[in-house]
């Protein structure tokens, strides 16, 4: 069977909140798919034990939907994967680390019929690009629990910024705005900060009573984990959206500093008013956010339009395989996976 008959692709998209896992064919029909918790970090035993769990609930999943489908007889189909995982670049020990955990999960057919060599390891950023701009010049902007950006300009050179993770940089993604919510509560507490309605939504949503109360549940067992932060994005995204200043503020540093990095990664490819797109749940906020950061983009590249991600970095995991076997790329193609994968409701 040759590379582009018949061909099945295998997509997988790693993140800090979940992984999600889909396997298509040719004609951009999705046969399986499956979700599982996150995989990120796979450094030390905990990660990989963490990895090994999420590749086998993803992958494994939409793997054995296949078998139970009927469809068992015809794995060795499976001719291409890439995968999109959160702090992993290609070539490092723990995009190895990856394909180590990948292997005990893919159909031994394939893997004889040549399937090893065409696993491909790369960050969920540039699985994230790729499901934005559907190939074209361009530049994503992601801020999910973390933020980065990446951009291709129109001589294929790609460049990064940010993403070097929540102890150093991530400025703008849900965490640090989880962050800046606490710290806004206990200054407001002090008098250093203005009254917010952020006070109450956090009161609320840990179920305590007081201060005295939430400062407890935030330092229990070593501190919050950063999942727990992140989704304090959403309180403040609500009291943003009741027109609270201390929640709008937050927004507008969270919206200079996610253009920032499109701005320093436009200087670095060289582009001049680049289409600038955004993916990811700080975005979800809507006109909070999204109007500074349109300002910002506009302020900082002369007349840049920004957009949102035309795909999810699960799409784009899926037309990175699919470039793999050399399998063009249409408009068509992409719609037909995005409407699967990406409609509200898509696992």
């Amino acid at each position: 069977m040759g590379a582009t008959e018949g061909a099945w692709v295998l997509g997988v998209d790693g993140g800090a909140s979940s992984t999600r896992a889909a396997v298509a064919d040719l004609e951009g029909r999705v046969l399986a798919r499956a979700a599982a918790g996150p995989s990120n970090h796979v450094r030390g035993e905990a990660g990989r034990l963490r990895l090994r769990k999420a590749l086998e609930g993803a992958v494994g999943g939409a793997l054995a939907h296949l078998v139970s489908e009927g469809a068992g007889s015809r794995l060795e189909c499976l001719q291409a994967v890439t995968l999109g995982m959160t702090g992993v670049n290609p070539g490092t020990p723990e995009a190895g680390r990856v394909v180590e955990e990948l292997l005990p999960l893919l159909p031994s057919r394939a893997l004889e019929a040549g399937l090893r060599a065409r696993i491909e390891v790369v960050s969920d950023a540039r699985t994230a690009l790729e499901g934005a701009t559907e190939g074209e010049p361009g530049i994503l902007v992601y801020a999910g629990t973390g933020s980065v950006a990446m951009g291709r300009n129109a001589g294929g050179a790609i460049a990064r910024a940010g993403g070097w993770g929540y102890l150093v940089d991530d400025q703008g993604g849900g965490y640090t705005i989880g962050r800046h919510a606490l710290r806004a509560v206990f200054r407001a507490a002090d008098g250093r900060g203005p009254e917010t309605r952020l006070t109450s939504l956090l009161l609320e949503h840990f179920q305590v009573e007081d201060l005295d109360e939430l400062v407890r549940v935030v330092y229990t067992n070593d501190g919050l984990d950063r999942p727990a932060v992140a989704r304090l994005a959403r309180l403040v995204a609500r009291a943003a959206q009741e027109g609270d200043e201390a929640a709008l503020a937050i927004y507008r540093h969270a919206a200079g500093e996610l253009a920032g990095l499109a701005a320093a990664v436009a200087r670095r490819l060289e582009m001049a008013a680049p289409a600038v797109y955004h993916s990811g749940g700080v975005f979800a906020a809507g006109r909070p956010v999204l109007e500074p950061f349109e300002r910002a983009v506009r302020t900082a590249l002369a007349g840049s339009r920004v957009w949102p991600a035309r795909n999810s970095p699960l799409v784009g995991a899926l037309l990175m395989a699919y470039r793999q076997l050399g399998h063009p790329i249409t408009p068509d193609l992409a719609s037909r996976l995005r409407a699967q994968l990406d409609a509200p409701g898509s696992a």
